[in-house]
């Protein structure tokens, strides 16, 4: 992938303590960062969430109704009460409350895994470790999107 095609890069490379995680980016959009820290991560640091923590991305940076590619390392390493050793994509579309899914993929615990979600139209395909799981195709737009563990 070009760089200049990136529409947000955030590696998660500061220092504890900070509240916002730099895009280095053309757009340099950062990221609002609550009740993380950062660790040793797969390359350079990462982004580590004590189970209510979350980076948060100002709505309408990236348009979400466009074909994009999102791209990260996970690492679980203390299961949620509930969804043990899961990664949970949120997916909103459309105008109406319920018109929302969730699903949820294994992720094993303190094991770095690949995943990639990526758009095209209505269709979104998921990867782990370069290898599709599944393919979801929405009814509408999509309007939001969230990882959750």
């Amino acid at each position: 992938m070009e760089e200049r095609n990136n529409v947000l890069y955030l590696p998660f490379d500061e220092s504890n303590g900070v509240t916002t995680a730099s895009d280095y980016s053309q757009s340099r959009t950062n990221a609002i960062l609550t009740n993380c820290s950062f660790v040793d991560g797969k390359q350079g640091k990462a982004i580590e969430f004590d189970g209510n923590g979350h980076a948060d991305i100002s709505n309408g940076h990236i348009n979400l109704s466009s074909n994009f590619t999102v791209l990260a390392w996970i690492n679980t390493t203390a299961p949620e009460i509930g969804n043990d050793n899961k990664l949970g994509i949120y997916l909103q579309y459309g105008n109406g409350v319920g018109d929302y899914m969730q699903k949820w993929y294994d992720n094993g615990t303190g094991v770095w895994t690949y995943w990639a979600i990526v758009k095209e139209g209505l269709s979104i395909k998921v990867y782990k470790d370069t290898q599709v799981i599944d393919t979801i195709t929405l009814t509408a737009n999509l309007i939001g999107m969230a990882l959750n563990q």
